[in-house]
């Protein structure tokens, strides 16, 4: 994967940035090896999708903006400028972290699948212990968690598709990933998170909150937000039936005709249910088969 200078100088101001938000224009130049007109121009693309501005002779990253500036209680944020993957870094980290970084070369999916974080994303992965009978209910309760944030907080009404996207219309807003690693008594949760936030995504499936909201959002608030409600994750599941039906009110997918590829073919038929292992339940010429997300490669609603 190559980067581009004008992605490395991009980079290397933000990296100035973290730790003080506040900068002399001619320090960040000679600190950088970099002329005054480069950096200017650099710190103007900058602003599109991050809180960052050129202010007299200085150059400001709001610390609403700055997750470096996020000091939640009972977490570790660790916060860098440009990862491989979230995910990948959070193996090595304790429990109770949450890893952001600001660009992400090598995001990965499910099955392996790779993409690229840009600038004014939020690219996370949470780290966390969770007990071995509420693991099974993650993939509800993340969804749930995220979409109830959006509703609330942002008023914006977004759905969940099966079986790891968020949703706003018929286009994609966020990714989630859940893996788990046995932990004696205990499993620990990996959850990553890819959400359009401030940047410009670049599939014509995809939307961003700034492009919903006509405004960039600062990110720490959201932030926040997710690290508070995930603290609580397993509180949120003292009654699973409930959870459920939750669950299938926003699921876009269900009572959709869908086209699911799998690695021994093509699936397609209704969405008629989720069941207790997560699978998705489809109709096929009166008969129900359940694929686990495991299964399914690509998911696609055909109307």
């Amino acid at each position: 994967m190559v980067v581009d200078e004008n992605t490395v100088l991009k980079l290397m101001i933000m990296d100035k940035l973290k730790t003080t938000n506040n900068v002399l224009l001619k320090e960040l130049s000679w600190a950088l090896g970099v002329s005054v007109d480069r950096i200017e121009s650099a710190v103007k693309d900058l602003g599109r999708n991050y809180l960052i501005e050129l202010r007299g002779n200085r150059v400001l990253w709001n610390i609403a903006d700055n997750p470096s500036m996020l000091k939640p209680w009972g977490w570790k944020l660790i916060h860098e400028v440009i990862l491989g993957s979230t995910m990948e870094y959070a193996k090595g980290c304790g429990l109770w972290s949450v890893v952001v970084a600001e660009y992400q070369l090598l995001g990965r999916g499910r099955h392996g699948k790779k993409w690229i974080g840009g600038f004014g994303g939020l690219w996370a992965t949470f780290r966390l212990p969770i007990m071995h009978e509420n693991a099974n209910y993650l993939p509800l309760v993340i969804p749930l968690i995220i979409v109830d944030i959006l509703d609330r907080n942002y008023g914006v009404k977004t759905m969940i598709k099966w079986p790891n996207d968020i949703i706003y219309g018929d286009k994609k807003i966020i990714g989630i990933l859940i893996e788990a690693e046995a932990m004696r008594d205990r499993l620990i949760a990996n959850i990553g998170l890819g959400i359009n936030v401030n940047n410009d995504p670049p599939l014509p499936g995809s939307i961003s909150l700034k492009k919903i909201l006509g405004r960039k959002i600062p990110r720490n608030g959201l932030l926040s937000l997710l690290i508070g409600w995930i603290s609580r994750v397993e509180k949120l599941l003292d009654d699973p039936r409930e959870l459920k039906e939750r669950y299938m009110e926003r699921l876009a997918t269900l009572n959709k005709k869908v086209r699911i590829m799998t690695r021994k073919g093509v699936l397609e038929g209704v969405a008629v249910d989720v069941n207790e292992l997560g699978e998705l339940v489809v109709e096929v010429n009166g008969r129900k088969k359940a694929i686990g997300p495991d299964l399914a490669l690509e998911v696609r609603h055909a109307d």
